[in-house]
């Protein structure tokens, strides 16, 4: 178990944590989907998803292996070790604005 989930007091496996993920990938490509190919057509929309899928993949694959890599299990435990403690505020900044901007988006496509 990884130091920031025994310091939570939570019990979360690394299966847990991994569907967890994938549940959201899938959401906010779900969300996505209607307004991607309302100015597409299915073959250049769908092309743009996946390449948009796979570089999604990519980057949650290479953040999970820099967390591997240092040892840590949290964002700004990585922030910390890579860049300094002085601006670990910009990823929680950061986290705060992509699920904002995420809540305006569904809002504005219901």
């Amino acid at each position: 178990m990884t130091k920031a989930v025994e310091m939570a007091g939570g019990k979360a496996s690394i299966s847990l944590s991994v569907l967890t993920l994938l549940k959201n990938m899938i959401g906010a490509g779900i969300f996505s989907l209607p307004i991607g190919l309302l100015y597409a057509t299915p073959v250049p929309g769908l092309g743009i998803l996946a390449l948009v899928g796979v570089l999604s993949a990519g980057s949650y694959w290479m953040i999970g292996y820099c967390c591997l890599t240092w040892g840590v299990g949290t964002f700004r435990e990585l922030w910390n070790n890579v860049f300094g403690s002085k601006s670990a505020w910009v990823i929680d900044v950061t986290i705060f604005l992509n699920g904002w901007f995420t809540l305006v988006c569904y809002i504005v496509l219901i």
